[in-house]
């Protein structure tokens, strides 16, 4: 959706300002949308990574000796729970956010169409 509004923003002529107050008012509602999705899909994750990690906690898959000889059969850092700032997530919200300045960048600049430069430039028939 962000491509085609943004390809709509560029290529039409200046929008009004009614029109651009809907505009920022729609880009708005589908930022907040998609952040509340991705918070949810992330919140569900986490239960899910946290559910696992209790399971291979129980099944002794971090203690050493208990399946292999002197380690763990997983590494003890499987078993955090910390986030870092690369991970999916993270990068999902960074992306959104900039997506979303842009379209509303786009909205209030109104960047002039192809067209006009296109009619600027005037053709001469060669006889």
């Amino acid at each position: 959706m962000a491509i085609g509004l943004g390809w709509l923003l560029i290529t039409q002529k200046t929008l009004m300002l009614s029109q651009r107050i809907a505009l920022t008012l729609l880009i708005l509602a589908l930022f907040a949308g998609t952040l509340y999705f991705i918070m949810g899909l992330r919140r569900g994750f986490r239960k899910n990574r946290e559910s696992m990690i209790n399971k291979e906690r129980a099944l002794g898959m971090y203690d050493s000796g208990a399946y292999l000889e002197e380690i763990s059969l997983l590494p003890e850092e499987y078993s955090q729970l910390k986030g870092r700032w690369s991970d999916h997530f993270h990068t999902l919200y960074v992306w959104l956010i900039l997506v979303a300045l842009a379209l509303l960048i786009l909205t209030w600049t109104s960047p002039k169409p192809m067209e006009d430069f296109v009619s600027k430039v005037k053709t001469e028939q060669v006889k």
